[in-house]
């Protein structure tokens, strides 16, 4: 794994094992009743950027432990629930080939997910809140797979 992405996950570890995350590579995984919830950080391949990919992987539909983001059932991009100033901060502090913006960047993206990501995960941690998101206009921001929408619209509808 590259170092500055051992770096970045060693620096967000306090608050994801917190919040009781586990990590593996470079995904830490959260394990619910029924769901999984998934951050996944991703460096670019051409430069030092980095990316904060979230997905909920929904155990009904699937029996993966440790899901890949890509896999599961809802998501998004961490940048994608803040607002625009915040947005265009979080990905300013996540390009590692520009100087940091403060002295101590990591504290400053800690702090940005802790609004973003996870915040989004704890306040979506049952199906009945994701139901409920589907059914809003926000409900475009994420990527949901066919299956979920499916699954959601028999059992809730």
């Amino acid at each position: 794994m590259n170092p500055l992405l051992i770096e970045f996950s060693q620096k967000l570890a306090p608050v994801l094992k917190a919040r009781g995350f586990k990590k593996t590579g470079a995904t830490w995984y959260r394990n619910l009743d029924r769901m999984i919830q998934v951050l996944n950080i991703q460096k670019s391949p051409y430069a030092d950027n980095f990316y904060v990919n979230v997905g909920i992987y929904l155990k009904a539909l699937g029996d993966e432990l440790r899901p890949p983001e890509a896999r599961c059932h809802f998501r998004f991009r961490a940048e994608s629930v803040l607002g625009a100033d915040e947005r265009f901060e979080l990905n300013r502090l996540l390009d590692f080939t520009q100087k940091a913006p403060t002295s101590d960047r990591y504290q400053d993206i800690q702090i940005l997910l802790e609004k973003s990501a996870l915040l989004w995960l704890d306040e979506n941690s049952t199906e009945q809140a994701l139901w409920k998101l589907l059914q809003t206009p926000d409900a475009h921001a994420f990527a949901v797979r066919k299956g979920a929408r499916d699954f959601f619209s028999e059992r809730y509808d």
